[in-house]
């Protein structure tokens, strides 16, 4: 299952084993500020891959609502993942932290 599988079915404990470990940290205090969002949906947006730096930039719209507000929301995710360790023995991580859910 991937990284925005993850988010869409609420499992925000397996999703945190993404981020890169610089930003671990401040990933998992804005997970814990999201435990009340439930994720209806995401669209992939668009995708920008740079072969060189070993990055992505992904943009990705989130469908979500809040227990406190069954209103639907949609909120841009702005991802960016980088490709950390040796080639063939690393693996890609999050490099940006999980959106802010107004």
């Amino acid at each position: 299952m991937d990284y925005n599988d993850l988010l869409r079915w609420h499992r925000f404990e397996d999703a945190a084993l993404f981020p890169s470990d610089t930003i671990s940290e401040k990933y998992r205090e804005r997970m814990e500020m999201a435990k009340d969002v439930k994720v209806t949906d995401y669209r992939i947006v668009n995708v920008s891959f740079d072969e060189k730096k070993k990055e992505a930039l992904i943009k990705i719209e989130i469908d979500y609502y809040t227990l406190s507000s069954p209103k639907l929301r949609t909120v841009t995710d702005n991802q960016r993942w980088a490709y950390e360790g040796e080639e063939g023995k690393g693996a890609w991580r999050l490099m940006s932290l999980l959106p802010e859910f107004p």
